[in-house]
């Protein structure tokens, strides 16, 4: 495995992860789903201090994930996209629908 090219596309990843997001929650009107329940939300002030942990946490599962795509055999934009629908279905069953 070349390191360095894990790195580089986990950062990558790690962009395209806050840029889509920045995208589908400040330029839609879920933004203002956080501001209608503030007793399940909490306010920005609190959590700007614990927004370096969150990158860097996102960042290592991003690296995570990376790594686990290189160990299989498959190359490509095709077989990159086919494995993250796989890891996004794990995510939604075993973290979305547990919390319901």
């Amino acid at each position: 495995m070349n390191y360095t090219r894990l790195v580089i596309t986990s950062i990558a990843a790690t962009g395209v992860y806050f840029a889509i997001g920045g995208i589908a929650f400040a330029l839609t009107p879920l933004r203002d789903e956080f501001r209608g329940y503030p007793a399940l939300y909490r306010p920005m002030e609190t959590m700007q201090p614990l927004l370096p942990i969150g990158l860097v946490s996102m960042l290592l599962g991003m690296i995570m994930v990376v790594m686990l795509f290189a160990m299989t055999s498959q190359t490509g934009a095709l077989a990159g996209a086919k494995f993250g629908v796989l890891v996004g279905g794990f995510v939604v069953c075993g973290f979305v629908f547990t919390t319901m």
